[in-house]
């Protein structure tokens, strides 16, 4: 993954890796915090991330399982960019939620 981030990008310096393991419950959604019981299981499938920090402030995202590519500015993505950060203009596009944070973050700092 770091040789694939040093080709994307030109170099790996400062790059750090990221594991989240996938998750379900087996028994109901969105009962735990209503005295329902749940029952959370890792699951071996998981999402990686390599990161390294940009000196032009800019974010830049890459999925190679879907082969799209997303680049914004935190602090100057406002609600009208949301629906055209990435390849498509669906409100559902996958760089929506990551260019959101960031934008709430960089409101914050």
């Amino acid at each position: 993954m770091i040789e694939a981030f040093r080709k994307r990008y030109g170099s790996a310096d400062g790059v750090r890796m990221y594991r989240a393991p996938g998750r379900v419950n087996l028994i109901g959604e969105h009962t735990d915090y209503n005295l329902g019981f749940v029952l959370p299981v890792a699951l071996q499938l998981a999402t990686y991330i390599a990161a390294a920090p940009s000196e032009d402030a800019t974010l830049r995202l890459c999925s190679e399982q879907h082969r799209e590519e997303y680049e914004f500015r935190a602090a100057t993505v406002r609600d009208s960019d949301l629906s055209t950060i990435g390849p498509t203009t669906s409100l559902a596009s996958r760089g929506n939620c990551p260019a959101s944070v960031s934008r709430s973050r960089a409101r914050t700092c």
